[in-house]
C-alpha cells in the first residue's frame, strides 16, 4: 500500500480537515484488516496519540499491538510494552507544553535519538528510547518543527500552540550517503611550547589499509573517506619525538586533531581530539581551512571564547569591527579605509551558504554556530565573491557562518 509522506497523520490534527484525517485512518484500518500487520501498528499509533483528529485511546491501540506482536513483528511487541507502561507525567500548562512521538513510517517502531528542532526558537531536543520528545513550554503561535536521524528522511510540519494533544511524526527510511557512512580527520601539528606550525610532518594511519600523508606548509592536514572504527595515528618529523594515539572514527563525523611535537623527550599534554561536523566537511570548510587565506573559528574555539552575542566573536577577529545600525549589528572592516576613502567597508555575511542583506548579525545565537570563516577582499573563496551587492554597495570581504542546524 502507498505510504503517507513526511509528517503523517500527526499534523492533520493541527488544523487539517477532519475528513482527511479520517481517510488516513480508514486506509490503515483496511490494510490491517487485510493482513498488513505493520499497518495495524501504525493504526494503533493513531489511536494512542490521538493524531487522527480524535481523543487518545490507548485501550483501543493495545489489541492492535498485541496482534502484531503475536505474529512476531518486533515493532508490535515494542509498542505493546510501551503502551502498558505508565506514561511520563508532564504538566501541560493549558496546551503550551508540546509532547510528541517519532516513529518509523513503515513499522511504527519508535526512533530513539532522533533530532527534533523548532528552528525559530533555537530549540533542539533528542527523543528517548520510546521515541518520545518533550519540547517544553512554547510561546503562543504556529511553529515549524523538524525531525530527522541518520538513515531516515528529514520531515517537517507545523505545531500550533496552545494545543492539548500529542503530535506524531513518521520518518521514512533512506539509504545513507557515502559521506554519512565514512568519517574524516583534519587538524594541524605544532611545536610544543611555541605553537609554531610544523610543515612536512609524516602522518601514518595504521588502519586495515595503511594511509600516509604529510602536513602542508602551515602544519595542516586532512583525510576523508575513512572506514569507521579504531585507528592508530602517528606523527613523526626528524628532530622531534614521534607521537602515536588512537582515534575512534565514527560514521558521518569529522575529528579535529591538534597534535604537538617536542624536540625533547618530555611528557606532553594529550593530543586533543574534537568531533567535527560532516556538514562542514560537505561545505568545504576543512578544505578552505587548509588552503585559504582567511580566519576560521571552530566550535571548540568558540567555546573557549564563550561569547554572549556574535559581535563578541567578531571583535576578536583581526581587522574586523562591528557597526551598530538601526537594523542591528553590521560587520565591517577598516583595512581599505585609506585606499577607498569611504570609512568602514561592510563584510557580506552568508548564513549556511545564503547571502544575508539588511541583516542583524547578532540575530544568530553563538550556541547555534558550528564554525565561522572571515575573508577580506580578494581572499574570499571564488564562490562567494561578488562584484556588487543588490543594494549597490561593494563588500570588502565575506563572513561565512555555518550553524548546527544547517547540516540537519
Amino acid at each position: 500500500m502507498p505510504r503517507w509522506p513526511c509528517v503523517l497523520v500527526s499534523l492533520l490534527a493541527f488544523g487539517a480537515p477532519a475528513t482527511h484525517a479520517q481517510s488516513v485512518e480508514r486506509t490503515h484500518q483496511r490494510a490491517c484488516d487485510n493482513g498488513e500487520i505493520a499497518d495495524c501498528v501504525l493504526l494503533g499509533l493513531i489511536y494512542e496519540t490521538g493524531a487522527g483528529a480524535r481523543e487518545p485511546d490507548v485501550a483501543r491501540a493495545i489489541p492492535l499491538y498485541q496482534r502484531a506482536c503475536d505474529v512476531g513483528l518486533p515493532a508490535g511487541c515494542t509498542r505493546l510494552a510501551l503502551a502498558q507502561q505508565t506514561p511520563p507525567s508532564t504538566s501541560r500548562e493549558e496546551g503550551f507544553v508540546r509532547v510528541g512521538y517519532i516513529a518509523d513510517a513503515e513499522t511504527g517502531e519508535p526512533i530513539a535519538e532522533a533530532v527534533v528542532e523548532v528552528p525559530r526558537l533555537g530549540l533542539r531536543v533528542l527523543t528517548d528510547e520510546a521515541g518520545r520528545v518533550d519540547l517544553g513550554s512554547l510561546p503562543r503561535g504556529r511553529h515549524l518543527v523538524t525531525a530527522g536521524r541518520l538513515g531516515y528522511e528529514r520531515v517537517e510540519g507545523e505545531l500550533p500552540v496552545p494545543w492539548e494533544r500529542d503530535f506524531l511524526m513518521l520518518l521514512g527510511r533512506v539509504e545513507p550517503s557515502e559521506e554519512d557512512t565514512h568519517g574524516a580527520i583534519y587538524g594541524r601539528v605544532v611545536e610544543d611550547g611555541t605553537s609554531r606550525e610544523l610543515a612536512y610532518v609524516d602522518i601514518t594511519l595504521a588502519a586495515e589499509s595503511p594511509v600516509q600523508l604529510v602536513t602542508g606548509p602551515d602544519g595542516r592536514f586532512s583525510l576523508g573517506g575513512l572506514e569507521p572504527g579504531a585507528v592508530d595515528i602517528t606523527f613523526a618529523l626528524i628532530g622531534y619525538e614521534a607521537r602515536t594515539t588512537t582515534l575512534q572514527i565514527r560514521p558521518g563525523e569529522t575529528l579535529e586533531v591538534r597534535a604537538t611535537l617536542s624536540t625533547q623527550p618530555i611528557e606532553l599534554e594529550p593530543i586533543v581530539v574534537v568531533v567535527g561536523s560532516g556538514y562542514l566537511q560537505r561545505t568545504g570548510f576543512y578544505r578552505r581551512t587548509r588552503n585559504s587565506i582567511g580566519y576560521q573559528l571552530t566550535r571548540s574555539q568558540l567555546d573557549g571564547i564563550d561569547p554572549i552575542i556574535m559581535s563578541d566573536v567578531l571583535l576578536r577577529v583581526p581587522g574586523v569591527n562591528v557597526m551598530q545600525t538601526r537594523r542591528g549589528a553590521v560587520p565591517v572592516t577598516a583595512r581599505l579605509e585609506t585606499a577607498l576613502g569611504q570609512g568602514d567597508c561592510r563584510l557580506r555575511p552568508y548564513l549556511d551558504g545564503m547571502a544575508m542583506f539588511e541583516w542583524d548579525f547578532d540575530s544568530v545565537r553563538p550556541d547555534d554556530v558550528e564554525a565561522i570563516e572571515v575573508y577580506h577582499g580578494a581572499s574570499a573563496p571564488i564562490e562567494y565573491q561578488r562584484l556588487m551587492d543588490p543594494d549597490g554597495h561593494y563588500p570588502c570581504g565575506v563572513i561565512l557562518i555555518w550553524t548546527t542546524r544547517g547540516g540537519r
